[in-house]
């Protein structure tokens, strides 16, 4: 008795995947039968041009007084004697590079 079930489950599982087969085989015949004869172009909505809002926006930091932010403020100075090192290596003025900024290079 063991064996004939056996059998029969490995018959059985070839047939179902005939059978899926088939039904995936007609839905395609199907959908392709729905297409139209010429694919119709949709149409193109125009768009106004906006501004990317990942575009960089420069702004100036809010300057904070030594006696509101002792660290802050200590922290903007090591900042912008960086930022003035790096414009020096680069032979070019803080006036230089706030006019490179403001065109957009």
């Amino acid at each position: 008795m063991g064996s004939a079930v056996n059998v029969g489950y490995g018959l059985q599982w070839p047939v179902f995947a005939v059978f899926f087969a088939y039904i995936w085989w007609r839905m395609l015949r199907i959908e392709i039968a729905k297409l139209p004869a010429e694919p119709v172009a949709a149409p193109v909505p125009e768009v106004a041009a906006a501004p990317s809002p990942f575009a960089y926006r420069a702004r100036r930091a809010d300057t904070v007084d030594e006696a509101e932010n002792p660290a802050l403020a200590e922290y903007n100075r090591m900042l912008a004697a960086l930022a003035a090192q790096d414009l020096a290596a680069q032979g070019l003025s803080a006036h230089d590079r706030e006019n490179q900024q403001q065109e957009g290079r």
